[in-house]
């Protein structure tokens, strides 16, 4: 009888051995998937920003040309209107002037 409650003791104590070693696996596999899942998250973000900056500076670089190509055909417009001003200006002054002075004489 001795002998059989020391063998069941024996099979107990094996079993709980046994019981803690497979918890202290399972502990490990969940720290390890949460220290995975803290790299998998720092990996996304670190793409989704870098991701994120190289549109921003695509976008930026986008709009600096845009305004650049507006800047030129403002220019060009402005200067085609200042030199049809400064060659229209004297015939236009003389008509002004005509005019007035017409429409005083006439009053």
């Amino acid at each position: 009888m001795e002998a059989e409650i020391k063998r069941i003791i024996e099979a107990d104590l094996k079993a709980q051995a046994r019981l803690k070693e497979t918890q202290d696996r399972i502990d490990e596999a969940i720290k390890n998937l949460a220290k995975e899942k803290r790299l998998v998250q720092a990996d996304v973000w670190n793409k989704a920003k870098q991701t994120l900056e190289s549109e921003k500076n695509r976008l930026e670089a986008e709009f600096e040309s845009n305004r650049k190509d507006s800047q030129t055909v403002y220019n060009k417009a402005l200067t085609e209107l200042e030199n049809r001003f400064n060659e229209k200006r004297d015939m236009w002054l003389k008509q002004l002037v005509q005019r007035c002075l017409s429409e005083g004489i006439d009053r």
